[in-house]
């Protein structure tokens, strides 16, 4: 990949004021730099910033620039999301520039690829891009239980077609290390709109030659 990091400002120190400094990184496409909160714990902060190395890896479509960019032209901060009832059964959520991150995200992240994949979803809010109401009846499979959630997008341009769009990404470019036809299916019946699942369907055709919603 040419997309390789020239260099990193911030070393992975485990201290306190290592925690609170901004995390900075540098390719030969650019410099993106966030503010991670303090408030988390050295491991997390440790693989919050091996997840935005690794989204400075992966380059975007047209292939001038990378996610880090792309997300850094939209979030500035990445906060642990207080605990409340608002945003119930979230990974994260978007909100004023910055990522909310519920523990979940790094008790199950493993060096997830798919988890990484929840910060570009959650910086395309940005655009601003909400969730839209599911429908059973415009994308047939989805789960039964969906029906009614405000879990859903109506075209290929919100959250989900972005994330589905960087996961195919990810794996033409050979940067994954998981299977993630499961989570593109699960991604691509979220889209209600016919012609942009089969917009979706075509492209994920180009790794998964079978692949469909």
């Amino acid at each position: 990949m040419k997309n390789h990091i020239l260099s990193l400002s911030f070393l992975f120190l485990f201290t306190s004021l290592a925690q609170a400094a901004p995390f900075t990184v540098e390719t030969k496409e650019g410099k993106s730099t966030f503010d991670i909160d303090d408030s988390f714990s050295a491991e997390q902060s440790m693989l919050m910033k091996n997840a935005l190395v690794k989204l400075s890896r992966v380059a975007t479509e047209v292939g001038k620039s990378n996610y880090l960019i792309w997300v850094s032209e939209r979030v500035t901060r990445i906060r642990p999301a207080p605990e409340t009832e608002e945003h119930a059964g979230a990974t994260a959520y978007y909100e004023d520039q910055s990522i909310f991150v519920k523990p979940v995200f790094f008790e199950s992240y493993n060096q997830s690829d798919f988890q990484i994949s929840i910060l570009v979803h959650e910086a395309r809010h940005s655009d601003p891009y909400p969730h839209v109401m599911c429908s059973r009846k415009l994308s047939p499979k989805l789960r039964p239980e969906m029906k009614k959630q405000i879990a859903c997008d109506g075209n290929e341009m919100g959250a989900y077609g972005t994330q589905f769009i960087f996961l195919i990404d990810l794996m033409k470019q050979n940067l994954n290390t998981q299977n993630l036809e499961a989570d593109l299916k699960d991604l691509g019946v979220r889209i209600l709109d016919e012609k942009a699942r089969e917009k979706l369907q075509n492209t994920a055709r180009t790794v998964f030659p079978d692949f469909s919603l």
